[in-house]
């Protein structure tokens, strides 16, 4: 796999208030962040195609999630796109909400100004 310096910069600038790392194993790239108890670790092929999510809280892993990313997407609406997600995660009390009762639905939120909303 080629590295890609710029995207790995640009991601390392975004997330500089979460202690990130960024390592690439075979053909993907491992990105962990940290701030207070909270962590999210990230992988993505490249090239990309999908990212996958893990979400802890201490020593307790939250919520496990992945997400396709479109042929023709950037790598600029890449970084943007884990930037926000993972600042809404890292930055504010968040639940795992449930919805159903035979077909269930289980979706990361995260609370702002007394409203629950999608981390993602």
């Amino acid at each position: 796999m080629d590295r890609k310096p710029e995207l790995e910069r640009e991601i390392l600038d975004l997330l500089s208030d979460f202690a990130p790392r960024i390592e690439v194993a075979e053909d993907a790239y491992q990105l962990s962040v940290s701030y207070d108890a909270k962590r999210a670790e990230v992988v993505w092929p490249y090239p990309l195609h999908e990212v996958f999510f893990d979400f802890w809280e201490g020593d307790s892993k939250v919520l496990s999630e992945s997400f396709e990313f479109y042929e023709g997407e950037s790598d600029s609406e890449l970084v943007e796109y884990l930037g926000s997600v993972l600042n809404r995660f890292l930055t504010n009390t968040i639940r795992v909400h449930v919805q159903g009762k035979v077909l269930k639905t289980t979706e990361l939120q995260y609370q702002q100004g007394g409203v629950w909303q999608p981390v993602f």
